[in-house]
């Protein structure tokens, strides 16, 4: 008798499964046994690398780099699909759609003294759905299931970039939770670049707190050619600017189009 195939062996594994079961994929031929279970039998599989809810590999060309299994092979995410990491007790959700962030916006947006418009409107012009380089996440307490807040990241191969040579770059482009929530929302962030395979994960921010919680999570102060210019009304309003600018909310996702502004007075 002939031996079996990777794909074989998969196959047959695959009708052992009965409807409903969890599975916990490894590496290797394991990875593949989720492309001949039907969808309608509701087997929930799960990656090594804290992907739950993996679906079949897509067909050629439909690939999302940010999106891989553990053998860093590419994989799809089922509706409602999250990624599970243990970075300070939070769980993250990758959204498929702009994370409805009403809750976080109304918690938060006043904790500024100038920030960008982040309501549900604003992020859907700024991050539409469908886009396929933009990875989404909700944040929430892994204990008691609070949102924390939302991250939007990227992850891009890079080849002799005049900066950073040739290597997978992580982007924190953009974020929002209160300040007291800062750390865990972007350590949760950072992970979720990591596990897409990140070399190296970058990010801008202007806000004191925010910086204080990059700082903690191991990431280093760096030179920027991001620069804030402000109108004389604006310098007006904020004078001496030296005494408010630390509570200035930007990221890397500011700048991209009009934005509306929100001022917080003392």
């Amino acid at each position: 008798m002939a031996a079996l195939g990777p794909d074989e062996i998969a196959r047959r594994v695959a009708r052992e499964l009965p409807g409903g079961a969890v599975v916990n994929l490894g590496i290797g031929i394991p990875t593949r046994v989720a492309n001949f279970v039907e969808a309608e039998r509701g087997v929930l599989f799960m990656a090594e690398n804290g992907i739950v809810g993996v679906g079949p590999r897509p067909p050629e060309g439909g690939e999302d780099r940010d999106l891989i299994n553990a053998s860093r092979e590419p994989i799809t995410a089922l509706p409602g699909a999250a990624i599970e990491v243990a970075a300070e007790g939070v769980r993250l959700r990758r959204e498929l759609r702009v994370p409805a962030n009403r809750i976080v916006w109304h918690r938060a947006h006043h904790k500024y003294m100038l920030i960008g418009d982040r309501s549900k409107a604003a992020l859907q012009s700024l991050y539409p759905d469908g886009h396929k380089h933009l990875i989404k996440l909700h944040i929430s307490a892994k204990d008691t299931g609070r949102l924390l807040g939302w991250a939007v990241v990227t992850v891009s191969r890079l080849k002799s970039h005049r900066y950073f040579g040739d290597m997978r770059l992580g982007a924190i482009v953009d974020m929002l939770a209160a300040p007291e929530d800062a750390y865990r929302v972007l350590s949760g962030a950072v992970a979720a670049v990591q596990q897409s395979g990140a070399d190296l994960v970058v990010s801008n921010h202007s806000d004191r707190r925010w910086n204080e919680a990059f700082e903690r999570a191991g990431m280093l102060q760096w030179k920027t050619n991001f620069h804030l210019f402000l109108s004389p009304k604006l310098l007006q309003r904020f004078d001496p600017v030296e005494e408010y600018n630390g509570r200035f909310y930007f990221t890397r996702g500011d700048g991209h189009g009009p934005t509306q502004f929100w001022l917080v007075d003392d």
